[in-house]
């Protein structure tokens, strides 16, 4: 991708564990920066949020990953969660992919 047709914020849906709201700033041709945060459908965490840098490969699908409909990705990152009243806070380090 050319700097000039690097598209700004995208925003979506994560569906899983949280239901949550994403967040995405391309940084450079495949690099990524991915938010995102919920409410956690656990009884001991209130709220999930994550932070990743993610590696997209848009070749591995052909036109539809260059286009940037099913995009292959992985990433590294943190990952905080929100402990209900009896549950401590958690902070860990995720390898997400998809």
């Amino acid at each position: 991708m050319k700097p000039a047709e690097r598209p700004n914020l995208r925003v979506g849906l994560l569906a899983g564990e949280p239901l949550s709201l994403t967040l995405a700033l391309p940084l450079a041709s495949r690099f990524v920066l991915q938010a995102e945060g919920g409410p956690s459908t656990s009884d001991r965490i209130d709220a999930i949020a994550a932070i990743d840098l993610v590696y997209w490969m848009p070749e591995v699908i052909g036109p539809a990953g260059r286009e940037g409909w099913m995009v292959p990705w992985f990433g590294i990152g943190t990952r905080f969660a929100l402990g209900d009243a009896e549950e401590p806070n958690r902070l860990g380090v995720r390898v997400p992919f998809g």
